[in-house]
């Protein structure tokens, strides 16, 4: 679950340097401890925090201050018992069975006294103590009880000892603290119950969510937001929904509120046991986009490690403005990488980044992306041909820029055809489809299942005469229809436009001379709707390596607008779908 970072690591006291400050400190009122501590600097003081650490994985207690203020000068003294901090025979010093203390390089364990570590401290090593693991042995709510005293340079060490061994008796504030490490397992933690109530939020209007916790430990809350599965990442003052204001009820507190638009941090609130209830607004500008959110709430109640307690809903927006999709471009290097080319929705920048896949596709003879594919890899799966004949078949994983997954086995024998295509919908089942040319010139469509383990159905032959066509390129709609249309070329390199019917049998309707020629161009692919105006574009590679981009115009008699260069130095070798 997608989250916060935890309490322990968001209190950071002053950690980037420690204040300065001088003159003395007097440790006074210790039960059985002997004459009070040697006077020190006075205004030295610090400030603990109870700790709590799930068993094994890893996690740690660090015992050492959460803030302190004025100039160390001396040792602090930690003594640590596996009861309460009240016994002056130290009888119960130690620690827990299978708790672990690790001193680290400020600390040293003391010679005498089981569970005492002396930790020198000064102006540049302030935050000194012991780290405390639990083992996976550790059994739920053990703990393990820690004080603490600072002795000033030149003060009795055995007298701070004893101050800290008796630190849960008489406490001195700020310089003698008694607190507590407790191990709570992950069954435990999952007491703790979040309830979200997500109602839609209107354009143009406002609504409240509710966040109801049945909180057995106390912990802090944690709420943020995210696009959901299916829905790419909105750029700043997209969305247009703004988190507007947090109320927290009766035993919820200590609020920190993130209020504008959503996104990752929203607030955390801190949470005492029992039955709490937090409720927050959001307001939609009239023009949102029709986003569908994730909110989501964690419970976490360790200071070291992270809770899997919380829970987590899915909302949208009505009423507001279509999202629109923006694109991603394939590209085979020729050192056989398969690069991503992210989209941005904007032109002349089409492309935000380009991130790399893995390096094994010059494997491929033949390859195909069988629609357009967003940003977040929804859209049409990628196919490729080996040397072997082999068609090998890639879905895509659907997340947040989530790539492919491994590849499955169609079949053999596709060395038949010369020429293969990604064609988009070409049946109206809202399933990507398969072009695939043999050498008689004869059109075969191998419609789409959607499902991985046999992505396709028996292959039909739906045109002949197709030999003088030296490339194909389709996927989308270029019409306005809704009905994915084909461009291919000819050998004189006239271009001609496909347009889709709808009809499995009969695919394409008559076919439309398209203005210009393509002779010069070197690679051609659809990618989608590159500009965010609704239509798709062309992108075409020159001789010199150039990339231009062709806006579509939705009309089936002049599909694109004037060429737009946006994009120089691209490896003619490269191989672009």
């Amino acid at each position: 679950m997608r989250g916060f970072m935890s309490r322990g690591a968001r209190r950071l006291g002053l950690l980037g340097g420690v204040l300065t400050g001088s003159a003395a400190l007097v440790a006074t009122g210790v039960v059985s401890a002997g004459p009070a501590l040697a006077a020190g600097n006075d205004d030295y003081s610090f400030t603990y925090l109870d700790h709590v650490i799930p068993p094994g994985e890893g996690s740690a207690a660090a015992l050492r201050p959460d803030l302190l203020t004025g100039t160390p000068n001396g040792t602090l003294v930690y003594a640590l018992s596996k009861a309460p901090l009240t016994d002056a025979s130290w009888a119960q010093g130690g620690l827990p069975a299978g708790m672990t203390a690790l001193p680290g390089l400020d600390c040293t364990p003391s010679a005498t006294v089981k569970g005492v570590f002396l930790c020198p401290t000064s102006e540049d090593n302030g935050y000194v103590g012991p780290s405390v693991t639990a083992g996976e042995s550790v059994k739920d709510d053990t703990r393990l009880h820690f004080g603490v005293a600072y002795a000033p340079r030149g003060a009795s060490i055995d007298k701070a000892v004893k101050a800290a061994q008796l630190s849960g008796s008489s406490p001195v504030k700020g310089t003698v603290e008694a607190h507590s490490v407790r191990v709570l397992t992950a069954e435990h933690v999952k007491k703790n119950k979040v309830r979200l109530t997500l109602p839609a939020v209107p354009a143009g209007g406002s609504v409240t969510h509710t966040v109801n916790v049945h909180a057995i430990d106390k912990g802090r809350l944690s709420v943020g937001f995210a696009p959901s599965r299916g829905f790419r990442a909105w750029d700043p003052g997209e969305l247009k929904v703004e988190l507007v204001s947090v109320k927290a009820g009766a035993g919820a507190g200590n609020c920190e509120v993130r209020t504008g638009e959503l996104y990752w941090e929203g607030f955390t609130c801190d949470v005492k046991p029992g039955d709490v209830k937090i409720t927050y607004r959001l307001k939609a500008a009239a023009k949102s986009p029709m986003w569908k959110i994730d909110a989501f709430a964690n419970y976490n109640v360790y200071t070291a490690g992270w809770s899997d307690s919380g829970a987590q809903g899915t909302f949208g927006v009505t009423g507001g403005t279509p999202v629109r999709e923006r694109y991603q471009l394939l590209r085979r290097a020729a050192d056989g990488s398969l690069n991503v080319h992210v989209g941005t929705g904007r032109a002349p920048r089409v492309f935000e980044r380009v991130d790399t896949i893995d390096s094994k596709w010059g494997r491929y003879t033949a390859l195909a992306r069988l629609a357009p594919m967003t940003v977040q890899s929804t859209g049409g799966p990628v196919v490729g041909r080996d040397a072997a004949g082999v068609l090998w078949f890639y879905d895509v994983e659907g997340e947040q820029g989530g790539g492919l997954y491994e590849r499955r086995k169609v079949g053999g024998g596709w060395n038949v055809y010369d020429l293969i295509a990604g064609a988009g919908d070409l049946t109206g089942d809202r399933k990507a489809d398969l072009l695939a040319r043999d050498a008689s010139g004869g059109l075969w469509l191998y419609a789409g299942t959607g499902k991985a383990a046999a992505p396709f159905a028996d292959r039909v032959r739906v045109a002949t005469g197709w030999k003088g066509l030296s490339r194909l390129a389709g996927g989308a709609d270029l019409t306005g229809d809704g009905k994915a249309d084909l461009l291919a070329e000819d050998a004189s390199g006239k271009a001609w436009l496909y347009p889709g019917t709808g009809k499995a049998a009969t695919p394409f309707g008559r076919r439309v001379a398209v203005a210009g020629t393509w002779a010069g161009y070197q690679a051609l692919v659809v990618p989608g709707d590159l500009d965010s105006d609704g239509r798709a574009d062309l992108l075409a590679r020159d001789g010199a390596g150039a990339l231009w981009l062709l806006k579509g115009t939705g009309k089936a008699q002049a599909p694109f607008a004037a060429r737009v260069k946006v994009a120089s130095g691209w490896n003619t070798k490269d191989l672009l779908f």
